[in-house]
């Protein structure tokens, strides 16, 4: 949502971020994402080694890195839009995580709820747009 976070929230989180550095973990080999469940794709492949980096736990970090994290969630821009694409009672399907690249890094696709080990969606975790309205279970 562009301009929807201010010049100190922004900064906040990217310190917070610069903080935890260290944690960052790079997909690479059969971690890589690209080519997950054979589904290969040149488009995200990025230089085909390099990996996208993820990392974990900033809602548990200790203040006051947490707490921009924490005012993401409940930001009134982002609330609204979250309302208005998957209706009134959204939820995390997991903890949050945060995914940064390098040049040459894989890209990821958008995806809602998780996939079964065979790679298919795992429909009750899913957000979906019947009749034109938003559904999640």
């Amino acid at each position: 949502i562009r301009g929807a976070f201010d010049a100190d929230l922004v900064a906040r989180a990217n310190g917070a971020i610069d903080h935890h550095a260290d944690t960052l973990h790079e997909r690479t080999g059969q971690l890589r994402t690209s080519g997950l469940y054979g589904r290969e794709s040149a488009q995200l492949a990025g230089d085909g080694t390099t990996g996208r980096f993820d990392m974990g736990g900033m809602l548990g970090w200790r203040a006051p890195h947490r707490e921009p994290f924490r005012e993401l969630l409940t930001h009134p821009a982002v609330a609204g839009a979250l309302n208005e694409l998957v209706g009134v009672g959204y939820r995390l399907d997991h903890s949050p995580l945060l995914i940064a690249q390098e040049r040459g890094s894989e890209g990821h696709t958008l995806h809602g709820g998780a996939v079964t080990e065979s790679g298919e969606p795992a429909w009750p975790l899913a957000y979906e747009c019947r009749h034109g309205q938003m559904r999640n279970q």
